[in-house]
């Protein structure tokens, strides 16, 4: 929240600048401005840290188990759209497929008593995830640096802020509690058949959240591929830190604590002078 905090208030104060700017070479002649208006495709890696917050996200479970969090490496790509508001504020909307599989896992220890002899029996607790999204990204990039140096690489760089709109595409779970295969013991279900593995679950995520928001800030820059300014063709590294506003599930059962994404875009932009 400070990082979005401090981001608003560079933006606001880049604002500021900008206008002192233009203020000061009121007198200079005018550069000319150009409507633009992007579209392209985009890919990055995406690294985050999700929690289980409770037992079971409403499945069956022996105990209460404390899987605690992991951290997963993502990956996700998707289009994008951006069109100039004025030389200095643009509009982005992108839509992109994210992926993710978090594996949680840990071990009970329980006493039990082998013909007469207590022994510690390991219970492995085992929950699998697939998460799969469509989301959609509206946000506004702010240039700090207006001018480009050369023709060839234009260190454009913007600040931006933004919702991330995580929709769910059929994200799925499955889980079970497993004793080794060599173990003494068994576990006995309610027919009287023993086996090494109970309270098995697999399909779709108990209270899954179908629609999940999360705000961003971040950072983008331009490499222009062509020897004019502006030009058609652009490469836009990127990078974002992300901050959930919701769960993933209804009771927050499964969340995820913050986010940080990279990756680049190729965009093809329609150039149009202003009058």
């Amino acid at each position: 929240m400070k990082f979005l905090l401090l981001m608003l208030c560079a933006i606001w104060f880049g604002a500021l600048s900008q206008g002192q700017l233009c203020a000061q070479s009121a007198t200079n002649p005018a550069q000319p401005e150009y409507t633009l208006t992007g579209i392209g495709v985009y890919g990055g890696a995406d690294y985050r840290t999700f929690s289980v917050n409770a037992p079971s996200l409403g499945f069956p479970a022996c105990c209460t188990q404390n899987f605690g969090s992991v951290t997963t490496l993502n990956w996700l790509a998707g289009l994008s759209f951006d069109h100039t508001l004025t030389n200095w504020l643009t509009v982005d909307v992108r839509a992109h497929i994210f992926s993710s599989s978090p594996q949680f896992n840990q071990q009970e220890q329980v006493l039990v008593g082998v013909q007469g002899i207590g022994r510690q029996i390991v219970i492995n607790h085992e929950m699998n995830l697939r998460l799969l999204q469509l989301g959609v990204e509206p946000s506004l990039k702010m240039r700090i640096v207006p001018i480009p140096i050369t023709t060839t690489f234009a260190p454009s760089v913007f600040l931006q802020l933004g919702i991330n709109a995580a929709f769910d595409m059929g994200s799925t779970v499955q889980y079970s509690e497993q004793l080794p295969p060599d173990s003494p013991v068994r576990f006995l279900d309610a027919g009287n058949v023993s086996g090494t593995v109970r309270n098995q679950y697999s399909g779709y995520i108990p209270n899954l959240r179908t629609l999940q928001l999360s705000a961003f800030a971040g950072i983008e820059s331009e490499i222009y591929l062509e020897r004019k300014f502006p030009a058609n063709w652009i490469l836009a590294p990127y990078a974002r830190y992300y901050f959930p506003l919701t769960g993933v599930t209804a009771s927050d059962e499964l969340s995820w604590n913050q986010g940080l994404q990279a990756g680049l875009a190729v965009r093809y932009r329609f150039i149009s002078p202003k009058n």
